[in-house]
């Protein structure tokens, strides 16, 4: 199994919480406005819609 498959079969609470622990540097985080206010930021953008693409 690589990586990329790894991952790809983690939950969002699993791949979040995986994420978190890779940071050290929460003021560059995509979920920081969340995580401020006591979410899980990365948990909730992993579950955002994604924006498109032009």
């Amino acid at each position: 199994m690589t990586n990329r498959e790894k991952l790809a079969q983690m939950t969002n609470e699993e791949l979040a919480e995986f994420i978190c622990c890779q940071h050290t540097m929460c003021i560059n985080c995509i979920g920081q406005t969340e995580c401020c206010t006591g979410g899980n930021g990365v948990k909730v953008w992993l579950e955002s819609e994604a924006e498109e693409e032009e």
